[in-house]
């Protein structure tokens, strides 16, 4: 029949990219807003500071240390609380109650990296870092 001849058309509003959109790298402090969403943010070699918006459910951010780092970066979470684990030197490192992670200027290794994901009441962290004393939790 002539309906199984016909092909679907899919219309899009805006340009389709496929691939890399999903990396963003900073040059200034940012607040993260569900815009943000799903990015991971490649650091490179000046630290910023990086607020985390009131969690809700479904968040989710990365971070990697693309390059050594000049300064701390800093994520802070604000009044929202952090729990978890980041493998660092392989060891555990529990963080709970946490409301700022700083990572170290002279600890990052290249490949480092930390996630945050939300339920919409807290941020939960995981991560792995290479060497001891990368990533503080206060």
């Amino acid at each position: 029949s002539q309906e199984n001849n016909i092909m679907s058309i899919t219309h899009f509003s805006g340009p389709v990219v496929v691939g890399s959109d999903s990396f963003f790298t900073p040059t200034a402090a940012k607040t993260l807003t569900a815009k943000d969403n799903g990015l991971t943010f490649k650091i490179t070699t000046t630290g910023y500071t990086y607020a985390l918006p009131a969690p809700f459910a479904g968040a989710f951010y990365r971070f990697v240390m693309s390059t050594a780092l000049a300064t701390d970066f800093v994520i802070n979470g604000g009044n929202s609380l952090m729990y978890g684990s980041v493998d660092i030197n392989s060891a555990r490192v529990e963080w709970a109650a946490s409301s700022v992670i700083t990572i170290q200027d002279d600890k990052e290794t290249i490949g480092d990296w930390y996630e945050l994901k939300s339920d919409g009441t807290n941020w939960y962290v995981s991560g792995s870092a290479k060497t001891a004393a990368a990533a503080a939790a206060s």
